[in-house]
């Protein structure tokens, strides 16, 4: 981002008056680049999804025709992965895990901080998926770190489906979206959709003080975004 913003200043200060009327206000001009690179991150991402249900640098594929076992490509090897007690676990059928563990795996490449998905296994229509650990979510930075993911998921142009929020920490204490979590395109018009009005969507979460400056900060690399939510924080919307 900091490379497309730098190269659109310096090229906007170099346009001609006519030129910059035709393009319009840098401020909106801007706008729509990182919308249309949102646009194709999305794209890139869902296209390559399937570099997790096959062998890749991503996954590497194990078992036989009857029992198919997908792992991380970054694990040894399978060991006790499956019957592990301490690990985040998603059974039943076979298109509702695939589907748990592709949208966990997307979160992965859109860098939002998730469980990691570790393993999947699969025999006939029902299926195991296995992600890394997951401890409760409690404490005074709660509400500011779900504040941060939603705003993440905010920043990269994604939202979850109504409810799919499940936030945890990992062992090391990073607050992560536990699976399943469905993920979608988020594209809001500017004004159509306000910070508060999304952290009153989420369950027992109170959109405080704490909630709102978690979701600003996921904008740290995006300050003309920034200002304008903050702007409309600070006229109460």
């Amino acid at each position: 981002w900091i490379q497309r913003a730098r190269f659109l200043d310096a090229w906007y200060a170099h346009l001609s008056a006519d030129l910059r009327e035709a393009v319009g206000p840098k401020n909106l001009l801007a706008a729509r680049i990182e919308s249309g690179a949102r646009h194709r991150r999305r794209w890139a991402v869902r296209r390559g999804q399937g570099r997790w249900l096959r062998p890749s640098s991503r996954c590497r594929v194990e078992g036989s025709r009857s029992e198919r076992i997908f792992l991380r490509g970054d694990l040894p090897g399978a060991g006790n992965l499956f019957t592990r007690s301490n690990l985040h676990r998603i059974a039943g059928t076979l298109e509702q895990v695939k589907a748990a563990w592709l949208h966990a795996a997307r979160l992965e490449e859109h860098r939002v901080p998730c469980l990691a998905p570790l393993g999947l296994r699969t025999a006939g229509n029902r299926a195991l998926a296995v992600f890394e650990q997951g401890l409760s979510l409690d404490g005074p930075r709660a509400a500011a770190d779900i504040g941060r993911l939603l705003g993440t998921l905010h920043e990269r142009g994604l939202d979850l489906s109504p409810g799919a929020l499940r936030a945890v920490r990992d062992g090391a204490g990073t607050c992560k979206l536990a699976p399943p979590a469905v993920l979608l395109d988020f594209d809001p018009r500017p004004g159509t959709v306000t910070v508060t009005r999304r952290l009153q969507a989420i369950p027992d979460l109170e959109p405080s003080t704490e909630a709102r400056r978690g979701y600003l900060a996921a904008f740290r690399h995006q300050p003309r975004e920034r200002r304008a939510l903050e702007v409309e924080l600070a006229e109460g919307r």
